[in-house]
């Protein structure tokens, strides 16, 4: 079991980061990243909890959403999965950089 954590810094109210994570999860449940198998989330106030599978491995995890900072953090279980951590959490940085971005964010792991 791998562990990851990722760190992104936001200029947005809590709500709008919210609306525009929840755009990017939708598309995640819906298929459309090529590596996930599954993908399912739940949110409970500022914080989602989600799960996937990929890679023949299970990953689980929560977003943290709080006025200036994004924090996803979670296991992969799978060897696969847990060697592809570096990958996967500069992936998620990226996307997370992205999705944030509309009034500057910045970078931090």
């Amino acid at each position: 079991m791998a562990r990851f954590e990722v760190k992104v810094k936001h200029r947005l109210t809590v709500s709008d980061a919210i609306d525009r994570l929840q755009t990017v999860l939708q598309k995640l449940q819906r298929g459309g990243v090529s590596q996930l198998n599954s993908f399912s989330y739940l949110w409970s106030g500022y914080l989602c909890n989600f799960t996937f599978t990929a890679l023949g491995g299970r990953g689980s995890g929560q977003l943290t959403i709080s006025d200036s900072e994004v924090v996803a953090a979670g296991e992969l279980n799978g060897f696969a999965l847990s060697l592809a951590r570096g990958e996967l959490e500069n992936q998620l940085r990226t996307q997370l950089e992205e999705v944030l971005a509309g009034a500057g964010s910045d970078r931090r792991a």
